[in-house]
């Protein structure tokens, strides 16, 4: 079992700050490259209803659902391949 003071050590290494701004970086990227590609899967104003907010349904889950799930994918992607080795 863990103490207190052994997660305080893991917080606080650099590799943690390091995975960190990786994965903010490449979520960040990500939804560039996305966007970029299907312009139609951007957010248009936060004030509107949600028909007139996303064009389209995909652009909905895209914003509401997939965008969120990016980081989570990106650190256990790297916390899977850090495992497997």
């Amino acid at each position: 079992m863990m103490s207190a003071m052994d997660i305080l050590d893991l917080l606080t290494r650099p590799g943690t700050y390091v995975l960190g701004i990786a994965v903010y970086v490449l979520t960040f990227f990500t939804r560039k490259v996305v966007e970029l590609m299907w312009p139609r899967l951007k957010k248009q104003a936060d004030a509107n209803s949600p028909d007139i907010t996303y064009l389209t349904t995909l652009a909905r889950w895209w914003n509401e659902v997939v965008l969120y799930a990016i980081p989570v994918a990106f650190g256990a992607g790297s916390s899977l391949s850090a495992s497997a080795r």
